[in-house]
């Protein structure tokens, strides 16, 4: 895990070996802004580079306690991650770092209920496995360097050429009029301002299709690219944030459920998150949750995604901890 020696956000920046790096990470990762939301990005010049940034909450929270959401934090620090694998990389140009494995634990001990007032700060360490793979080592802390959460992500590490290559049928153009100076239609314009627009700080919740005591299914809904953005260029695709934000959602709904309360609130404590496959805007979508056990106040849930009814876009298994608002 990244270095302990200071729990002092402010302290840390001090450093004299900590240097400003978006302009040298941003062109060698695949995410660009609205999913892209780290700032004050840096680096250490040290044998094993630790990046820090900056942390602005944007997604709801729902019925989830706490600072921030879960999901939320898998999805910065996802990211952060991917940062430290590219100072990592020695090969030239961008490359694609797909999260394909994550592991989440709640360290946090102070109120649950705690909101974010102030920015909060993410730190990460990674390494190349070897070409095709990384692993990463991120945490997350309060402006005041209390402890939040552990990510320990894994990735598979795609070159730029081979990314498109493999993925040319989900390729789609976003761009409006010509670059001779055509002036774009209505229409287009349209296009381009959904393009433009931050959909992560008002995630909707899937339509729920069934519910009884141990499970959720959601209907089945079409991805819009605009919901996208950032995630990637020119190929949208769902990202795994999204993706697990909605289940463990669900397994929220199906607890409160269980309970006959609808106020139930949550915390999540552990997650394993898989992502087996990409969903492409356009593709029909499914979430599902399963409760599968339970110990004192602390609820076992497993979840799926899948596009078409069939093919498995990411699985999570979920320790939820039952708390009241």
């Amino acid at each position: 895990m990244p270095s302990t020696r200071s729990d002092s956000l402010n302290d840390d920046l001090r450093e004299p070996g900590f240097r400003p790096v978006d302009d040298e990470i941003l062109p060698r990762i695949c995410v660009r802004p609205p999913y892209f939301a780290l700032e004050d990005l840096r680096a250490s010049s040290a044998p094993g580079s630790e990046v820090t940034a900056r942390v602005r909450v944007e997604q709801p929270l729902g019925r989830e306690l706490g600072p921030i959401s879960a999901a939320e934090v898998g999805r910065h620090m996802a990211i952060l991650g991917s940062c430290a694998a590219a100072l990592a990389q020695p090969s030239p140009g961008r490359h694609y770092y797909l999260a394909n494995v994550a592991t989440l634990r709640n360290v946090m001990t102070g109120p649950e209920t705690t909101t974010a007032a102030r920015p909060l700060r993410g730190y990460a360490r990674a390494q190349l496995v070897d070409k095709r793979r990384a692993e990463a080592q991120t945490r997350i802390v309060t402006a005041e360097g209390a402890p939040l959460y552990q990510l320990d992500v894994g990735y598979h590490v795609i070159a730029e050429k081979l990314f498109t290559r493999l993925h040319a049928p989900a390729r789609r153009e976003l761009r409006t009029g010509e670059r001779g100076g055509e002036i774009p239609s209505e229409d287009q314009l349209a296009v381009l301002r959904r393009a433009r627009a931050n959909p992560y700080s008002s995630i909707v919740l899937p339509e729920l299709a069934a519910l009884s005591a141990d499970a959720i299914s959601s209907v089945p809904r079409a991805v819009r690219a605009e919901e996208c953005n950032g995630h990637f260029a020119m190929y949208p695709a769902l990202p795994v944030a999204v993706v697990m934000y909605a289940l463990i959602h669900q397994a929220g709904r199906l607890l409160a459920h269980r309970s006959g309360d609808d106020a139930l609130a949550f915390t999540v404590k552990h997650a394993r998150a898989e992502a087996v496959t990409l969903a492409w805007a356009g593709d029909m979508i499914t979430f599902a949750a399963q409760h599968v056990g339970a110990q004192a106040s602390t609820h076992r849930f497993t979840g799926q995604a899948l596009v078409d009814g069939h093919r498995s876009v990411g699985t999570i298994e979920l320790e939820l901890a039952v708390a009241r608002a």
